[in-house]
């Protein structure tokens, strides 16, 4: 599982400028072809780490619709003069305000417009057939606001089921492991869907972060040890919610 590779501003990469190509600085699309190939001849698969609910300020895309209010971008991120959550509406020029969960440098994709869920889905069966094994979706508990509610909502559910059932109809082989960043098991798991209509085939959680901080706070281990020892029950929540 490789952090992402992609075009971005930033060190940490999850702004990103887009999904096509493999940035300078770690040897373009050239170098990371090397290393799948050098994988499967270990008998290893190599999965990319997939910003999809937001892009970096400086994308071409938002550039045009922040310029541009009659812009065919502007449908493309979530736009508007109305704020429902004031730590996530940023200032735009022109006088709107465009929202962005993780910040002002990371406006939100609209996943609710074809034109977005149309070009994912085609970088990410790129680059299936490129011979990456599958994609670790990031902030999937954020992909969609719907009525206020910006985590968790049926809209973001139902896109996880489409794009993991688009992704498997490219290649049967792919997988999706879903990054759903909470303290609680049971609304993780969701993320898994079920038997019927499976949104994930692995999941990344770290429910018991805050007891690891804790545990190097007071230099001692007896409050992480409670955290981690009666976790059978987390178990049962996923095997539950995966039939």
């Amino acid at each position: 599982w490789l952090m992402p590779v992609f075009p971005s501003p930033s060190r940490a990469g999850y702004d990103v400028l887009g999904l096509d190509h493999v940035r300078a600085e770690y040897g373009g699309d050239e170098a990371l072809a090397d290393v799948i190939a050098g994988a499967e001849l270990r008998g290893m698969r190599v999965m990319l780490d997939t910003p999809i609910n937001h892009t970096a300020r400086s994308h071409p895309w938002f550039q045009e619709a922040e310029r541009d209010p009659d812009a065919d971008m502007r449908d493309r991120y979530v736009f508007g003069r109305e704020q429902w959550d004031t730590l996530r509406w940023h200032p735009a020029e022109g006088g709107d305000w465009y929202y962005g969960y993780f910040g002002a440098g990371y406006p939100d994709l609209d996943w609710t417009q074809p034109a977005v869920s149309r070009h994912i889905r085609a970088r990410l069966d790129g680059w299936l057939d490129r011979g990456v094994a599958g994609f670790r979706i990031d902030a999937v508990k954020q992909l969609i606001e719907e009525h206020g509610d910006i985590s968790d909502t049926p809209s973001g559910h139902c896109l996880m089921a489409w794009m993991n059932g688009q992704l498997k109809a490219h290649d049967p082989e792919a997988r999706v492991l879903a990054e759903a960043w909470t303290q609680n098991a049971e609304a993780s798991a969701q993320y898994l869907g079920t038997a019927a209509r499976p949104q994930a085939d692995m999941l990344l959680d770290v429910p018991r972060y805050r007891a690891f901080l804790k545990a190097f706070e007071v230099g001692g281990p007896s409050r992480l040890r409670h955290k981690l020892l009666p976790e059978e029950q987390d178990w049962d929540i996923i095997h539950r919610m995966g039939s």
